[in-house]
């Protein structure tokens, strides 16, 4: 358990979000990769509606309308349009690309035109619905019925009418019950401590991850949901799709609190470090393994990509690390964050 700044608001920060975090971030970087199809139909599901989850999980509604969207705009919305535009100056020295439409695409953030961050730009929108949401209602279940309902929404219209709307408004609504479901899962992690005296069930993580993942390998592996591409509003099969989204995170939060026990584990610890510089690595990663490629290209390395993912999957994230520590130390404004005083 370690203290932060949101202790002020009555909350804790626990290493295990942030392993989930890491988990999240490298498989990101695992997709950006090229992986064989196996790995791909691992990853795809947990990836985005396990960031979701835990950012439902820190997520709070004690704020006036301004002080949340003031906070939100400098967390969520800076880091977008910085990293964005970084990325369009690098483009552009590198490729000569057209950089009047890519910055268009950073402000207006539709699927799939200039928008690096569009994860970011997701959730920014889909804490404005959770806020207001909670704010409107103080019934569990109504919320809960209107958080299925913007879901249901978005899958129809990704399905039926198909027209991609700004700021990725779509897939805000379609997982909008993922980010709904950490703040519950909160609500009930906070009774299960009480009720345990201040202390998680520990030893029952390590089940809850089996089961869940049985549940999780059965239907992955079982059922292939391909094509997927939640970013371009390709889904798939519905039903796998959410049974997906809910066994893969349940499976990786179960995993992620029960390997909180070994912290002081080097390869946790990493995990923890990717988890607080998640919003640095997701920035950067695409010109990093932009520059991966085309080292491998000029040297005629990893013919059969795929197969190597994994391994330069962990050097993309060794080579990150560097790059956020420069950010949040040097350039601590590209994520919405303060200057530290000496």
């Amino acid at each position: 358990m370690r203290h932060t700044a949101s202790d002020r608001m009555g909350e804790l920060r626990f290493d295990w979000i942030d392993i989930v975090k890491g988990v999240c971030m490298m498989s990101i970087l695992l997709i950006h990769l090229d992986p064989v199809d196996i790995e791909k139909v691992f990853v795809d599901p947990y990836v985005l509606s396990g960031f979701f989850f835990v950012s439902g999980y820190t997520f709070t509604e004690r704020l006036t309308a301004k002080e949340f969207f003031i906070k939100k705009i400098k967390t969520l919305v800076v880091p977008v349009l910085c990293f964005g535009i970084i990325n369009m100056l690098l483009s552009v020295v590198a490729r000569n690309i057209d950089w009047k439409s890519r910055l268009i695409g950073i402000f207006a953030q539709f699927p799939g035109h200039g928008d690096d961050m569009w994860f970011v730009a997701c959730l920014f929108i889909m804490q404005i619905q959770l806020f207001y949401i909670l704010k409107l209602t103080n019934r569990r279940v109504t919320q809960f019925v209107v958080c299925i309902a913007f879901s249901a929404l978005g899958l129809l219209w990704a399905n039926f009418i198909r027209i991609p709307l700004p700021w990725h408004i779509v897939n805000a609504c379609v997982f909008l019950p993922m980010l709904f479901g950490g703040y519950a899962y909160r609500l009930l992690d906070r009774e299960i401590r009480k009720a345990n005296r201040g202390k998680p069930i520990i030893k029952s993580y390590g089940w809850h991850a089996i089961i869940w993942g049985v549940l999780y390998f059965t239907s992955i592996y079982g059922y292939k949901n391909l094509p997927f591409d939640a970013h371009l509003l390709i889904y798939g099969n519905i039903s796998a799709f959410m049974f997906n989204l809910i066994t893969g995170t349940g499976f990786i939060v179960s995993f992620c609190r029960w390997i909180e026990r070994w912290n002081s584990n080097i390869g946790v610890r990493f995990l923890v470090f990717i988890g607080v510089n998640s919003l640095a690595y997701y920035g950067m990663q695409s010109k990093i393994i932009s520059i991966m490629y085309m080292i491998a290209r000029k040297f005629g390395l990893f013919s059969d990509w795929g197969i190597w993912a994994l391994v330069l999957m962990l050097v993309a994230s060794v080579l990150l690390a560097p790059i956020a520590i420069i950010v949040n130390k040097y350039f601590p404004f590209l994520l919405g964050k303060a200057y530290k005083k000496s």
